[in-house]
């Protein structure tokens, strides 16, 4: 939502389409990019700590 009016603007504006295009799609893969770093990020945590409850219950 922060994007919408900046990118809106860009949109109408004649004869920028392929640069609309190329930033929608680096939006688009940085969003997904941090996404799936905060993802892993979590479940590498999660492992761990159950890895280590595991170990410890032994």
């Amino acid at each position: 939502m922060a994007f919408e009016r900046p990118l809106t603007q860009l949109n109408t504006s004649i004869g920028v389409e392929p640069l609309f295009h190329v930033i929608l799609y680096a939006l688009h893969l940085g969003f997904w990019w941090a996404a799936g770093s905060i993802i892993d990020f979590v479940r590498k945590k999660w492992m761990k700590r159950g890895t280590r409850s595991s170990h410890s219950k032994k």
